[in-house]
């Protein structure tokens, strides 16, 4: 395989990506899975100063609620395995941050009744050409969720076979941590090559496999713990390579909300990707949903679920239509000579397109003190920032790949221009025809994006390749 040189017109009546305001109220509502409090800037800045002054006083203080939670729960648990509660949870058991209009009427699952058609909802690969997705990072990737509660020390294990696409990694909520809230830090991976297959069965994603084999099955286990993920991770949270060996992670069994979500407890995640599912096998990469289970640190198995039909209404509809962006000629900071920046995380990347705008000489700010500034309210506010402890420092954010990297640039259009994208391929392994053997290549896959203006739905679209 040989790179190519590429050439992308794209053409538009304008395309903006620049300030905060693009996750307004209403579109984090709609891309949260968890409800969290509405806190104020001042109760915002009370939390993070607390953590600063005080960070024994401060974790001491959470950990006593995380723990008490925990505790609850598996009492709760252990109560129903005996008999002795219904499998529905009584009203007022869970905080409105858990038992809301998104995720409600929580109840338990014997084993031999999971079904993982009822686990997991499904972001899927399309066509944006015949639909648009508001939700779907990449129209390439198939992005699955599972949300769920357990009580700490339990395990959440996993069994499934390996999809026919050209990359797969599961991504769980980092375990809990007070001064690392899960809700603003990066995620504990497990990359599809790093997985080993079952006994007699192939592992497709390994250079050389068989990418067809019919024996395709897996298992892989999160211990679910408090502490800190880089030392219950010591290989998997290493930046950047995040790889290990072994098919066990450790992540969180509900999450911790940041300070902007006012410190509050709500599910857990655990994210599945498949990127550049082969044509033919369809969005699922043609195998059927893994099935998950929980267990108990004694090993009583079990599940959790609820009803997240409001959840997933909200992030998995198409778009019904969309806004017109005007025209508008580029910003003056934005020429020949800007370049693109390497994504820290999702909001640092937008506070970060406000300063340069509002920063001299195309604003009233300076911009060595907008950088300053940006930096340190992106370190109080959500204690990440390459002086932060890890993970904190860590490159991605929540809901970022950390096996991607993601570079961004704001760019508008003015009328009857085009945008033109000039560079060359990077090589990487055909896949999408049900090629037979996996090989090797500079990067597994990559795509170029875009979002449209504020007043648009919509804000995805180009394949990847």
């Amino acid at each position: 395989m040989f790179s190519e040189n590429f050439k992308i017109i794209i053409l538009a009546l304008g395309i903006l990506v620049s300030s905060g305001d693009i996750f307004s109220e209403e579109v984090g509502y709609r891309w949260r899975y968890f409800n969290a409090p509405e806190a104020s800037n001042k109760e915002v800045l009370g939390l993070a100063l607390e953590a600063v002054r005080k960070p024994l006083g401060y974790a001491e203080k959470i950990n006593e609620k995380i723990f008490a939670f925990s505790e609850k729960l598996e009492n709760y648990i252990r109560d129903w395995l005996d008999g002795k509660a219904d499998a529905e949870f009584p009203p007022g058991f869970f905080s409105e941050w858990i038992d809301n209009k998104k995720t409600h009427d929580w109840r338990l699952v014997n084993y031999d009744k999971i079904d993982p058609q009822e686990q997991w909802y499904v972001l899927p690969a399309y066509d944006p050409s015949r639909e648009l997705h508001q939700f779907s990072p990449d129209p390439s990737g198939t992005y699955l969720r599972v949300i769920f509660l357990a009580p700490l020390d339990s395990k959440l294990k996993i069994e499934g076979d390996f999809p026919h696409c050209r990359f797969m990694d599961y991504q769980i909520i980092l375990p809990l941590d007070p001064l690392h809230p899960q809700e603003a830090m990066c995620e504990v991976p497990l990359v599809d090559i790093d997985i080993e297959p079952d006994p007699g069965h192939t592992n497709p994603f390994r250079v050389g496999a068989d990418r067809n084999a019919q024996n395709r099955h897996y298992h892989v286990e999160f211990d679910l713990q408090a502490g800190n993920a880089l030392s219950l991770n010591p290989e998997a949270m290493i930046s950047p390579a995040y790889r290990a060996p072994g098919n066990t992670r450790t992540g969180g069994p509900f999450q911790l909300t940041s300070f902007k979500g006012g410190n509050v407890l709500v599910p857990a995640v655990l994210w599945l990707r498949y990127y550049a599912p082969d044509k033919e096998a369809g969005p699922l990469g043609g195998v059927p949903l893994p099935k998950v289970h929980l267990e108990l640190p004694s090993g009583e198995k079990f599940w959790i679920t609820c009803d997240k039909s409001r959840m997933v209404e909200l992030q998995t509809s198409t778009v019904r239509r969309i806004s017109e962006t005007p025209p508008q000629e580029p910003y003056p900071f934005i020429g020949p000579s800007l370049g693109w920046f390497k994504m820290y995380d999702i909001m640092f990347a937008h506070m970060e397109a406000r300063g340069y705008y509002k920063s001299e000489p195309w604003g009233k700010s300076d911009l060595g003190q907008s950088k300053k500034r940006v930096r340190r309210s992106f370190r109080l506010l959500f204690n990440r920032g390459a002086d932060a402890n890890p993970p904190g420092n860590y490159e991605t954010g929540p809901t970022c790949n950390n096996y991607n990297s993601y570079l961004v640039r704001p760019m508008s259009l003015g009328e009857d221009k085009v945008i033109v994208l000039t560079g060359k391929l990077p090589r990487f392994p055909h896949t999408r025809n049900g090629e037979l053997v996996m090989v090797d290549g500079d990067v597994r896959f990559f795509s170029i994006t875009h979002q449209l203006g504020t007043n648009s739905e919509y804000n995805k679209g180009y394949h990847g390749i």
